[in-house]
């Protein structure tokens, strides 16, 4: 049996890379995800080909922007209706293994991923709101603004998306990364346990390197 998956979700840079690689650790099978880059050193652990071919097709087919900035698109964004069978094609999980996938336009067309997987359990992940718009300033693919003001602007309207996530979600978890990179490992810990997977303290801790948690 193909269990439905765990959808990890944030406004981008959020450091939700940071919480699937955790995942990861604790036994989450993410498949087949992108490596380094400059703006993620430890890895973005994103499916490429489910962002390139599913989730980022859908949102430019409809007239939105397929990297999740400006325009945002609307709640009722039109269903797509074979995202279950295009996602199982491209990552075939292990029967009765958790497995689960990080995106942050993943909450931008919730209706689409509810659909396909109805029983999916949902990681809302939050981040101050100032240092995410910091952040975006430093990041070469964060394109679409200029000035922090805006950037603010765009992260209050992107964050109505995960309200509504954690709203109709059947099962919905929220986390607080300015928690962990502090070293309160309280929330994740119990959320991983939730789940079903199999906290590991040591890897996690040795996973979670300070000098990358800035920007």
């Amino acid at each position: 049996m193909i269990l439905d998956p765990i959808i990890m979700t944030g406004v981008p840079r959020s450091r939700t890379s940071l919480v699937a690689g955790i995942f990861q650790i604790c036994g989450l099978e993410l498949g087949d995800t992108c490596g380094p880059t400059t703006a993620n050193k430890r890895g973005q652990f994103e499916h490429r080909p489910i962002i390139q071919s599913v989730e980022k097709p859908h949102l430019k087919k409809h007239g939105y922007c397929p990297k999740g900035q400006k325009p945002l698109p609307p709640f009722n964004l039109p269903i797509d209706y074979d995202r279950r069978d295009e996602v199982l094609r491209l990552f075939r999980p292990p029967n009765g293994r958790l497995w689960g996938l990080k995106d942050c336009k993943s909450c931008l067309s919730f209706d689409s991923w509810k659909h396909a997987f109805p029983d999916a359990t949902w990681i809302i992940i939050n981040r101050d709101a100032h240092e995410i718009a910091k952040s975006c300033l430093k990041t070469n693919f964060m394109t679409a603004y200029n000035k922090k003001y805006d950037w603010l602007f765009w992260v209050y309207e992107y964050r109505k998306y995960l309200e509504r996530a954690k709203l109709l979600a059947k099962e919905a978890y929220e986390l607080d990364t300015g928690k962990l990179v502090k070293g309160d490992l309280t929330e994740i810990n119990d959320i991983i346990e939730k789940v079903g997977l199999t906290w590991n303290e040591h890897q996690v801790q040795a996973f979670i390197d300070p000098k990358l948690t800035r920007i």
